[in-house]
């Protein structure tokens, strides 16, 4: 399978929680352009100056993170493979800069409530453990952009909650956080928001008596209120075309955007797969989309 092809494939099962980019991960280091070993397991990117530690199937049952803690630009952490039941949650205060955190396939029973408000993390990585419930802190990373949880006999949230894609499942998790509560009701948001629009809507009143506007020229005899009448039908299609149009572009946009921010910056140690192309792909195709919905703006 071509390059390009993988990167399809990626954005295609994004709602599956890009399985296929994940199940590629390294079990040992290879070099790469640009990395070079500081210590055993951590690595650093000569042109970026990013910090990774990547020890993946090691046999580890625990993370000696205080090996590390002098990495303060420490961005990604690998650790899928092993056999870790815990993790200490003061090394997220020692990795303020830690944004990728790989966990999978591990015994993890929990996860820690320490990663209570971190600044920077952004993609959690925990299929394959044996988590039953997941931290309420999870919902104060306002950063967090991709929750892999995939394989695990989780009881909170309820199935009908982990069903939700990444982007609904990371805001239910912030409205619990928000009101401290593991009870926030499934469907609540989109109440919300049909209130909130509802109540613009209503402000707009001339918008619900186009209808009657249109009728009536339809069936008057003055062949100018007729083509009137078919001119305003032909715009209300136009709009309403363009509106639909948008509303696609948006939805891409944002699958597009969480994919970008489940993709690292940097190349994935024995990985096949080239992660800077498919960052270029779905950049560029994000660029497209903001440049066609600016274009419709302007219609």
């Amino acid at each position: 399978m071509h390059e390009f092809e993988k990167g399809t494939n990626f954005v295609k099962h994004l709602g599956e929680g890009v399985q296929d980019f994940k199940r590629k991960t390294c079990q040992n280091h290879e070099e790469h352009k640009g990395d070079i070993e500081i210590k055993k397991g951590l690595y650093e990117n000569t042109c970026t100056g990013e910090m990774f530690v990547e020890l993946n199937g090691q046999g580890l049952s625990t993370f000696p993170w205080q090996n590390f803690k002098d990495a303060k630009n420490l961005v990604y952490i690998y650790l899928s493979d092993n056999h870790i039941k815990q993790i200490d949650g003061a090394m997220f205060a020692a990795f303020p800069n830690l944004k990728y955190l790989d966990l999978r396939d591990n015994e993890l029973n929990s996860f820690p409530k320490e990663v209570l408000n971190h600044p920077n993390l952004n993609t959690i990585l925990l299929d394959g453990n044996e988590i039953t419930e997941l931290p309420l802190e999870l919902g104060s990373l306002s950063n967090l952009r991709g929750l892999f949880i995939h394989g695990n006999p989780i009881t909170f949230p309820s199935n009908e909650i982990l069903e939700l894609n990444k982007h609904d499942l990371i805001n239910y998790f912030r409205r619990c956080w928000k009101e401290q509560t593991h009870e926030v009701p499934l469907h609540e948001p989109a109440k919300k928001k049909m209130s909130t629009n509802y109540s613009k809507l209503k402000t707009f009143k001339p918008i619900e008596d186009v209808g009657k506007f249109v009728s009536r020229k339809m069936k008057s005899r003055d062949v100018v209120d007729q083509i009137l009448a078919d001119s305003v039908l032909k715009k209300i299609e136009k709009q309403n075309n363009i509106l639909q149009k948008k509303k696609q572009l948006s939805e891409e946009l944002m699958k597009l955007q969480e994919a970008l921010d489940s993709v690292p910056r940097k190349p994935i140690p024995s990985s096949t797969m080239d992660t800077a192309s498919i960052r270029e792909m779905m950049a560029s195709r994000i660029e497209e989309i903001k440049a066609v919905t600016k274009f419709t703006d302007l219609l």
